[in-house]
């Protein structure tokens, strides 16, 4: 009787190993997908898709326009052309719901949440209430 009680403990003990494994690798899996950021979504629409960059105009209510290249797949930078010639390279910054992307001293900062964006310079909002007719995806928020 000794011997089945041991054996069920040791199958016990093999199964959970399993499924702690199995468990693990599933977790893992998620980890090494990138959650899509603002600007990742692959869906067709009239802005140029390639498959190293997506490039999307935010129209501002001052007529002005915001021009934001997105560097697939992994949306790691952004290069952001506000019509004066001048093209910002920022980096993906932490952020709780949206997308966000500064230069290392965050005097640049852009900001995007499914179809909207705005940009601060210098901790003001230089650009804001930016859309776009391109939905895009979301994982940080304003």
């Amino acid at each position: 009787m000794e011997n089945l009680d041991t054996s069920k403990k040791i199958m016990l003990a093999g199964l959970i190993v399993v499924l702690f494994v199995i468990a693990m690798a599933v977790g893992q899996r998620k980890q090494t997908q990138p959650p899509q950021p603002d600007g990742a979504s692959t869906a067709s629409s009239s802005a140029n898709l390639t498959q190293t960059a997506k490039k999307v105009t935010f129209d501002c209510p001052d007529g002005r326009a915001i021009i934001a290249t997105f560097h697939l797949p992994k949306d790691e930078t952004v290069d952001i052309d506000l019509g004066d010639g001048k093209v910002i390279t920022l980096k993906h910054a932490l952020a709780a719901s949206g997308a966000r992307y500064s230069n290392a001293d965050e005097s640049y900062v852009f900001w995007n949440k499914g179809n909207a964006a705005f940009i601060e310079q210098n901790g003001k909002i230089v650009h804001d209430n930016c859309v776009t007719e391109v939905a895009t995806s979301s994982a940080s928020q304003r």
